[in-house]
């Protein structure tokens, strides 16, 4: 009878299985930066872009700013997690149109409650 009300547990097919990349498709963000080393070893932070999306769909992780996509790896073989701060994620991959190892540091826009 109230068939209709009952959940469906199966993974949403768009991101795949995984509940991070459910939780960061569609995101909107304030920046994106990319972790560059530098020839002494430091790590130096450059920014790509500002108010921008996330899209987890098909297998892939793309970022978008400003319209333009400035990253975009495949899901199965990128590394990605939260910052502790929950302000935004990391995601590490080979990227699909350099094809060179990069590290993405987007940071979520965010609103006031």
């Amino acid at each position: 009878m109230f068939s209709f009300f009952r959940r469906s547990n199966k993974p949403n097919e768009t991101s795949g299985g995984d509940p991070l990349l459910r939780k960061i498709d569609g995101k909107e963000l304030a920046y994106v930066t990319e972790r560059v080393p530098d020839e002494s070893g430091t790590v130096i932070e450059r920014v790509l872009g500002k108010t921008g999306r996330i899209n987890a769909h098909n297998g892939l992780i793309t970022v978008v700013c400003n319209g333009t996509p400035v990253f975009s790896c495949e899901s199965d073989t990128a590394e990605y997690g939260e910052l502790m701060s929950l302000a935004g994620v990391i995601i590490k991959g080979v990227d699909r149109d350099t094809s060179a190892f990069r590290t993405i540091v987007a940071y979520y826009q965010y609103y006031r409650k």
